[in-house]
């Protein structure tokens, strides 16, 4: 797939979607805040694509899908569905642009590890919404690890996709209420 493909997916999703919550209850913020995070970055990474900047476009567009993934766990949305798995993305990065590559993976796999360590788990375990907390972490976790392995491959844009979207899922799982950041707040989109 390409990242210009990728980012229509994100665009048409974000404008498909329709609040599966009550407009006058406190979830419809966070559903607003959601798509507009997701819009906003879809829109983001077009800007970037059309300015030949592959490497933000497509960490932008990875960012947004996580939070728009994050709302569709939650069940915020009517008539749409979560990434299976982000898909591989088939394009290459320019010559003039693989530093900037290599240094954006590097700081991306470094900010979503420290950002792992520095949440907890915000319902009790009582609460219905404990078992979205976990998932929210252990995805994050899983695109974190994903990314190591797509590193060692040397697909280091597929890499930055990877931790992109972990970070996006992470930030909105924050966003929504279920993890809270005991340190490094600095981090997070709150």
């Amino acid at each position: 797939m390409s990242i210009q493909a990728l980012g229509e997916a994100l665009w048409d999703k974000t404008e498909k979607v329709r609040p599966a919550v009550s407009r006058s209850g406190y979830y419809y913020a966070l559903y607003h805040e959601i798509i507009e995070m997701a819009g906003a970055y879809a829109s983001d990474g077009f800007r970037f694509y059309e300015e030949g900047d592959t490497v933000n476009a497509h960490a932008a567009i990875t960012y947004g899908f996580g939070w728009l993934d994050c709302g569709c766990l939650l069940g915020i949305f009517n008539d749409i569905d979560a990434l299976d798995e982000l898909p591989l993305i088939e394009e290459k990065t320019a010559p003039n642009l693989e530093s900037h590559l290599k240094e954006k993976t590097g700081r991306y796999h470094r900010m979503l590890t420290t950002a792992l360590e520095s949440v907890v788990i915000n319902p009790e375990e009582e609460s219905p919404v404990h078992e979205a907390a976990e998932i929210v972490l252990f995805k994050a976790g899983r695109y974190l690890h994903k990314a190591e392995k797509t590193m060692k491959t040397g697909n280091l844009l597929q890499a930055l996709g990877e931790l992109s979207y972990g970070y996006g899922f992470l930030d909105a799982g924050i966003r929504a209420g279920l993890l809270r950041v005991k340190k490094n707040r600095h981090l997070f989109t709150i």
